[in-house]
C-alpha cells in the first residue's frame, strides 16, 4: 500500500517536474518542440486522474471495513484486535489529515502562482488548455482530504 502510494506520488512530482520543464523551455523553442505542450498537459492531466480513481478505490475498501466495525460495535462484538485496529488507524489517520490540511494549505498558493503564469505566458485560449492540469491537481488535493476527512471521523466514533 505504501510502495503504491509512493509510486504514484514519485510518478506525479515526475510528470510535474517535466511539465514544468516545457513549459519554462516553451517560448524558446516553440518551433522545435517534437511534443505539443498540450499533449503533455493532457497526459499529466490523465495521471492525475488515475490517482484519484485509484484514492477513491482504496477508500471504498477501508469504508467496507469500517462498515463492518459499526456492524461489529452495534452488536457489542468488538474484539481487542478491533479496538486495537481502530485505535492504531484513528492516530494514523488524524496525523495523515493534519499532513493534508498542511498540504493543501501549502499547495494554494502554488497552484495559483502556476495559473497565474500560464495565464502571463500564454494567449487565453492556450491557457485554458493547459490550466486542466492544474484543476485535476486541485480536485485530486480535495479528493484526499474528504476521504481523510470522513475516515477520520468514522473512526471517532467507532471510538467512543
Amino acid at each position: 500500500d505504501y510502495t503504491i502510494k509512493s509510486f504514484f506520488d514519485t510518478l506525479f512530482i515526475i510528470c510535474f517536474g517535466i511539465f514544468l520543464y516545457y513549459l519554462k523551455n516553451y517560448g524558446a523553442r516553440m518551433q522545435e518542440t517534437v511534443f505539443p505542450l498540450e499533449l503533455i498537459t493532457n497526459f499529466i492531466s490523465f495521471i492525475v486522474v488515475g490517482a484519484i480513481l485509484y484514492r477513491f478505490i482504496q477508500y471504498k475498501k477501508k469504508m467496507d471495513v469500517i462498515k463492518e466495525l459499526v456492524v461489529l460495535k452495534d452488536g457489542r462484538k468488538l474484539s481487542d484486535t478491533d479496538k486495537k485496529f481502530i485505535e492504531d488507524n484513528y492516530n494514523e489517520y488524524g496525523i495523515k489529515h493534519q499532513k493534508q490540511q498542511a498540504l493543501i494549505k501549502f499547495m494554494y498558493p502554488v497552484l495559483v502562482l502556476i495559473t497565474g503564469c500560464l495565464f502571463i505566458l500564454f494567449e487565453f485560449a492556450s491557457a485554458m488548455i493547459h490550466l486542466n492540469v492544474v484543476v485535476v491537481i486541485f480536485l485530486y488535493l480535495h479528493v484526499i482530504r474528504i476521504h481523510y476527512r470522513n475516515y477520520f471521523n468514522l473512526l471517532v466514533e467507532l471510538r467512543v
